[in-house]
């Protein structure tokens, strides 16, 4: 059993899904999980010099989005002008298979996301 399957098998209800598109391709990817009983350290801003603030800055900023199941590194940049963008609605087929078959007996999960057409008609009047 994977890392994966063995954090959802104890989080499932916990964990709520992010995707990625890659924009050049249209293939949307699952981002890897974070484990929700893990605690990340924090240091107070105050703490730290001007050097330690900046690794910190561009280390936030690389973690922003971790690596998907399938491995991909995606490049989401704050001014939204990456190859990879955050996405909600997306259209099934465009879901990775790597990454699909990866949650292997939680794959369904990856389905539990508004479809295009359903978001276009729940914003019609």
């Amino acid at each position: 059993m994977t890392y994966i399957r063995e954090l959802l098998d104890r989080c499932d209800t916990r964990i709520e899904l992010s995707f990625v598109r890659h924009r050049p391709t249209g293939t949307v990817h699952v981002v890897t999980p974070a484990d929700p009983d893990v605690e990340p350290e924090f240091t107070a801003a105050e703490a730290l010099s001007v050097e330690q603030a900046v690794v910190a800055y561009i280390n936030l900023a690389r973690s922003l989005v971790a690596p998907t199941l399938c491995g991909y590194d995606p490049q989401v940049w704050l001014d939204d002008s990456g190859p990879d963008e955050i996405v909600e609605t997306f259209a099934d087929g465009d879901l990775c298979s790597s990454c699909h078959r990866a949650l292997g007996p939680h794959a369904h999960r990856a389905f539990e996301h508004p479809q295009p057409l359903q978001l276009a008609t729940a914003e019609q009047p």
